[in-house]
């Protein structure tokens, strides 16, 4: 949830520890989210909300973004997570999702958190995907890099 936070406009946030926190999972899943977010805290620090770039078609998840010259980070969360705590995972949801810049202009997809898939091209700045999801998902969805 802590993509989400960022993906919303939080520029910090405040750790509460429960007696149940022991896991060390939840340490690895908050370490992986300030991994992401620290290599686009420019966007998040400085960049405006901009959940008009992305719709969930299949209405079974929420999706977040904050925008900047043309980059957008985004978070999509199944909403089968909310049933779920610690590092529990729900049972993976088919999500169908759209990205539009609206633009025109052509853009990337790149997934933030495996980073060994190919970006997904977006021409004329928009696509649909189809996601099948058991965590939240983070996403920088920008004009080629042309790496």
């Amino acid at each position: 949830m802590l993509a989400q936070c960022f993906a919303n406009g939080a520029t910090g946030f405040a750790w509460f520890e429960d007696p149940y926190t022991d896991d060390p999972g939840a340490y690895l899943a908050l370490a992986e989210a300030i991994g992401i977010a620290a290599e686009h805290e420019d966007i998040i620090i400085n960049g405006t909300g901009a959940t008009a770039v992305l719709s969930v078609s299949s209405g079974n998840a929420v999706g977040s973004a904050v925008a900047l010259g043309g980059r957008h980070f985004i978070a999509l969360s199944p909403d089968a997570i909310n049933a779920y705590t610690g590092t529990d995972r729900p049972p993976p949801s088919m999500v169908d999702v759209s990205f539009d810049a609206g633009s025109g202009a052509a853009m990337e997809l790149r997934d933030l958190r495996d980073k060994s898939k190919p970006p997904v091209q977006c021409t004329g700045g928009k696509c649909s995907v189809r996601l099948v999801l058991d965590s939240t998902a983070v996403f920088l969805f920008a004009p080629p890099t042309g790496l």
